[in-house]
């Protein structure tokens, strides 16, 4: 969901496992190695996580490992989710996604700009 979308509310799920489970989340999480992400050449260290059956690929800069973004892939027969975290935005000392970018296939399917970040249910902006 939503139709066309690649499964875009999983692999926010996915996200969301990620960020308050970590490898317990998941029933398979190892590190890949590193490869070039697609929309900057740029060298990052890939984690792998699979639950359910949706394979995750975490993408994290590798000199100082920092999230930059993730694709999920509901199975082998339709194309991934893939998320990029175009800008990042400083907030009370943590970091959060400024603009986010959704591809599927290869191609952009939408753009997010983050309005506002809650923490512990009080609504920060």
């Amino acid at each position: 969901e939503p139709p066309g979308s690649g499964g875009f509310l999983v692999a926010m799920h996915q996200l969301r496992l990620m960020l308050t489970k970590g490898d317990a989340g998941f029933s398979e999480y190892y590190y890949l190695g590193s490869e070039p992400l697609d929309l900057t050449g740029d060298r990052v260290d890939v984690l792998v996580t699979t639950v359910r059956g949706v394979q995750t690929r975490w993408y994290f800069t590798r000199e100082r490992p920092t999230l930059v973004g993730f694709s999920s892939q509901l199975s082998e027969d339709v194309d991934e989710c893939e998320v990029f975290f175009l800008t990042m935005r400083e907030h009370e000392g943590r970091f959060f996604p400024g603009r986010i970018l959704v591809r599927i296939g290869g191609r952009d399917y939408l753009i997010l700009e983050v309005a506002n970040v809650a923490i512990g249910g009080n609504e920060k902006s």
